[in-house]
């Protein structure tokens, strides 16, 4: 969901290589499939992601380094055109700096969070964010997010607020004696903190990992991660839900039926009716190696249908889904099989568009994928290939752009 000191050329790379060097701050819009996103070949590029501006365009943010891990950023007009070059997020530049991600805020401007190792002289990792106003030019400095630092605070997840203010989630080790727990921080549209950081689950016994978060049509959100089932055996996927207030709504509940196996890696994505979709990693749930499975909510909070399988194939193991809401009203699952990415559009009634589809059309080590939905009702999956970030986009009617 994805600076300072831009330039104005640089060459569009793609699959089949590169093309002319375009000038200007807003380049020729590109014309091949899977184009490269960093500019920059040198050192490793990871931990890709991507979301929707409110001009129209996109953000990609991703990891770049060699002795340490900095945090990029690219932005795209809603031509699919890059607006100025790749650029540098964070401004301390001593330790590693992993897992950005990035939200539009209602102003135009963006926010980029990430995991900071060491900054500050901490003993451990910290979460920092930086601003962005509309223009791309930085809002303040980056700020460290959490309070306490006597654990590792890794896995942030951000969402844009109805009012114009935005909300953090992060992963916290040994935070208040209790294990691994997730813990948010609200922010008004100032950027000034509202109230203290706080833990979202109530349930003690076990640890938690790996949060997701989405904004709800109402003004709240909602909060999902894996955490240890009943007995501690098994992982299984949680929610709890929020009002616009910032008072829990109910008690945290569990999003998938089968608890036989494994269940993790959630994302989840708020839908056109108000309600939302959880998507997760579910292991040998039918003896077929591991899947991705879903589960639909109403805007009232309960289930939909039943838990879906979303991948047909089942050669080798579908991980680290992604989800998407769709304009018209349905939504888009990304994943990654083997050394490939797919995805599988469906309807707004729920119903499969068509079958799944591999969306890289070059093989080289695919990994770690995003999606996000654009004002045009077409959508953009960016994913790791190699050392490499790579995107593909596609239009309302589900064809690739460009080639």
């Amino acid at each position: 969901m994805k600076k300072s000191g831009l330039s104005f050329s640089l060459a569009l790379l793609v699959a089949g290589g590169a093309t002319s060097v375009f000038a200007g701050s807003v380049k020729a819009p590109f014309n091949a499939l899977n184009t490269q996103v960093n500019t920059t070949i040198a050192g490793e590029h990871g931990s890709a992601d991507v979301t929707q501006l409110r001009d129209g365009g996109w953000l990609v943010t991703w990891h770049k380094g060699s002795e340490h891990w900095d945090v990029y950023q690219q932005r795209y007009a809603a031509s699919g055109a890059k607006v100025d070059a790749e650029a540098r997020v964070n401004t301390t530049e001593n330790c590693n700096q992993d897992a950005p991600v990035a939200t539009a805020l209602a102003d135009g401007g963006w926010l980029v969070t990430w995991q900071s190792d060491r900054q500050d002289r901490s003993e451990h990792w910290d979460i920092y964010q930086q601003r962005y106003a509309a223009s791309g030019v930085k809002v303040g400095i980056e700020t460290q997010i959490n309070t306490t630092e006597n654990g590792d605070q890794t896995n942030p997840a951000t969402i844009a607020l109805a009012d114009g203010g935005w909300l953090v989630t992060w992963e916290s080790n040994l935070q208040d004696d209790s294990g691994v727990d997730i813990y948010q921080q609200r922010y008004a549209a100032s950027g000034a903190k509202e109230g203290k950081e706080t833990r979202i689950i109530t349930t003690e016994s076990s640890d938690k990992y790996i949060p997701a978060v989405t904004a709800l049509s109402d003004g709240g959100w909602l909060v999902i991660w894996q955490g240890w089932g009943e007995g501690g055996a098994l992982f299984d996927v949680y929610q709890q839900r929020y009002a616009a207030s910032g008072a829990k709504e109910g008690i945290e509940t569990r999003v998938n039926t089968t608890t036989s196996r494994n269940q993790y890696k959630a994302a989840v994505a708020t839908l056109a009716d108000s309600g939302w979709l959880v998507t997760w990693e579910s292991n040998r749930q039918d003896d077929s190696g591991v899947d991705i499975y879903q589960q639909r909510y109403a805007a009232s909070g309960g289930k939909e249908g039943i838990e879906t399988r979303v991948n047909t194939t089942e050669n080798c193991y579908q991980t680290t889904p992604a989800a998407t809401a769709l304009a018209d009203g349905g939504w888009l699952v990304t994943w990654h099989c083997g050394w490939s990415v797919y995805q599988q559009r469906y309807a707004v009634s729920g119903g499969n568009v068509g079958d799944e589809t591999q969306v890289n059309s070059t093989t080289y080590s695919e990994d770690n994928t995003a999606v996000t939905s654009l004002a045009d009702g077409g959508w953009v999956v960016t994913w790791c290939s190699g050392a490499n970030i790579y995107q593909q986009r596609y239009d309302a009617v589900g064809n690739p752009v460009g080639g």
